[in-house]
């Protein structure tokens, strides 16, 4: 199990970087970008942590108002963060937008895979903070599944930020709420029912809900490039 958990750790620090570095290669986005991403996400948990703390959504039933409203609180942080984040820098080039959403969403993967590695190098009592590992560990014995599949959860996970961003970005460049909202809905609507089937029906579920969330999100990453404007000079 250790051994499958450290594996997981050094992957999960590496995914975003290994990521962002083949996808900058061909969008040649800044890396500020990046950066300003990753700060975004860390200052929307600002806001988001204590939250949870003062009104304790979990606790409400039925459950799946309470998953509704985990949901909807990590959407209207994360996606308001990222809206005053892009409008106060005024990047509206889909190609900024994916550096953004890759340093937003990479950083909580970095963030868990450390928190795993520090957890494993101090001897500290360790539950992986991803879905899949321990809760399948039953389900899918073996080192490969349970090394694997955390990786492939956060790459996942990865690939709704940055859509969940251009959509945001598309609020900024037409200067209409409704995207911004949309954004919202979609990333609270995504939590909500991942964590109401993991609660309820099971880890396995829960993975294909998200994976099935990445599907969706795939062709509107495809659809905002191929919109993409001609670079300038």
């Amino acid at each position: 199990m250790k051994a499958a958990m450290l594996f997981s750790a050094v992957a999960l620090m590496v995914l975003p970087i290994f990521v962002t570095a083949r996808v900058r290669a061909r969008l040649k986005f800044s890396r500020s970008l990046v950066a300003l991403g990753a700060a975004s996400f860390v200052l929307s948990q600002v806001v988001h942590v204590p939250l949870l703390v003062k009104l304790q959504p979990g606790l409400l039933r039925p459950f799946w108002l309470a998953a509704a409203v985990l949901g909807l609180l990590a959407g209207l942080c994360e996606e308001l963060t990222r809206y005053l984040a892009l409008r106060a820098l005024k990047k509206t080039d889909v190609a900024d937008g994916v550096g953004f959403g890759l340093g937003h969403g990479g950083v909580e993967a970095f963030l868990l895979g450390l928190v795993i590695f520090l957890a494993l190098v101090f001897r500290l009592p360790v539950a992986s903070p991803t879905l899949s590992s321990v809760a399948l560990q039953a389900q899918l014995p073996g080192w490969v599944p349970q090394a694997v599949l955390p990786v492939a959860e956060r790459a996942m996970v990865l690939t709704l930020h940055v859509a969940f961003t251009l959509l945001v970005q598309q609020s900024v460049r037409a200067r209409r709420l409704r995207w911004l909202a949309l954004a919202v809905l979609a990333h609270g609507l995504v939590d909500a029912a991942v964590l109401y089937l993991f609660v309820n029906v099971g880890p396995l579920s829960a993975e294909a809900a998200l994976g099935l969330a990445t599907l969706t999100a795939v062709p509107i990453i495809q659809h905002f490039l191929a919109h993409r404007d001609p670079p300038q000079g």
